[in-house]
């Protein structure tokens, strides 16, 4: 039977010791973090906007929302609060919109709050991310039916007299 080296035997312990260390070291910097580098929270399911991605941890302020549906209309205005850091918010909405059918028109960030325009076929859809403090990140979607205006419409204007029947 061989023995080991002392320093042999050392090689093993630094490399356990290092792997100790990465796992420790990445795990302190993993979940919770509100620098905006933290992965994304994870879809899920909203009661009230059910198509509508909803990111994990986030609840729903029913004091201060209000939704209402008739036929295929809808308008809400629902507020959301959670711990995850405005930017990872943004992101978030980014990244997980499109599979909804909303494309993002437009965003911008005034003030420390973001503002993001979605447009499907026939809704809108406008969120605002804001840090409210204490490690809360607030959330408003407001939804509605996609204005029509006369763009694109066909002039409603008769022909000239003297053309025509």
């Amino acid at each position: 039977m061989q023995l080991m080296s002392a320093s042999t035997r050392r090689i093993p312990m630094t490399l356990v010791a290092l792997g100790v260390g990465l796992l420790v070291t990445s795990g302190c910097q993993s979940g919770g973090s509100r620098d905006g580098n933290a992965s994304l929270a994870s879809a899920v399911r909203d009661p009230i906007l059910q198509d509508l991605p909803r990111p994990q941890g986030f609840r729903l302020d029913e004091q201060r929302s209000m939704a209402r549906a008739s036929g295929q209309f809808r308008i809400a205005r629902c507020e959301y609060r959670g711990s995850s850091s405005s930017i990872s918010t943004k992101r978030f909405y980014e990244q997980y919109m499109p599979s909804a059918r909303f494309k993002l028109t437009e965003w911008g960030l005034e003030d420390g709050v973001y503002n993001m325009r979605f447009e499907s076929e026939n809704e809108s859809c406008n969120i605002r991310i804001r840090d409210a403090g204490g490690g809360t990140t607030i959330v408003v979607i407001e939804l509605g039916p996609r204005p029509r205006g006369a763009i694109g419409r066909p002039d409603p204007t008769p022909p000239p007299p003297g053309r025509g029947v």
